[in-house]
């Protein structure tokens, strides 16, 4: 399988997470680590992860599967830095889905969700030791799933959406 991962930010806590990911699955599978869509060739699946830009269906278009990991129970929770608006209200469960990629954000099909549960006093380096390895167990059930997945469209009741922070 031909596997490609954009993650915007090489510094991003999750990048050295993914290097590893990368190099245990580079074994079975053609993987790249890219950090800029300037960079995305084609091939099965293109992860999203930790990803800032919108991708274009273009580039979309130019892989099986474009897949997004995003920290919360889609519909609810769309948009910027859910796991961090999320901590702010209190939750201590914190939701991970695996969906597709389209044009409008964080709106398509789930693949899978994942849960998290936080006890309340953890720092953000724990509450990644947390999630990071979530997220790559999602990534390898897109792998396992990918030829026999049955998704579930999202509902188009309950959306709701976190706006970008700022300082």
């Amino acid at each position: 399988m031909n596997i490609t991962i954009l993650c915007s930010d090489p510094t991003h806590k999750i990048y050295p997470y993914l290097q590893k990911w990368k190099d245990i699955n580079s074994k079975n599978h053609i993987v790249y680590l890219i950090n800029s869509s300037k960079d995305v060739l084609s091939g099965d699946i293109l992860f999203l992860i930790s990803c800032t830009e919108i991708i274009s269906k273009d580039i979309r278009n130019s892989f099986s599967k474009t897949l997004v990991i995003h920290e919360s129970d889609l519909p609810q929770g769309r948009g910027w830095s859910p796991l961090v608006w999320q901590i702010l209200e209190g939750s201590n469960l914190i939701p991970i889905t695996l969906l597709e990629a389209e044009d409008k954000v964080d709106s398509g099909d789930i693949w899978n969700k994942s849960f998290v549960q936080l006890e309340g006093h953890e720092t953000f380096s724990e509450i990644n030791a947390k999630i990071f390895p979530e997220k790559l167990k999602l990534m390898d059930f897109a792998i396992q799933t990918f030829s026999s997945i049955t998704t579930t469209p999202q509902s188009s009741e309950n959306i709701t959406y976190y706006k970008k922070r700022t300082p």
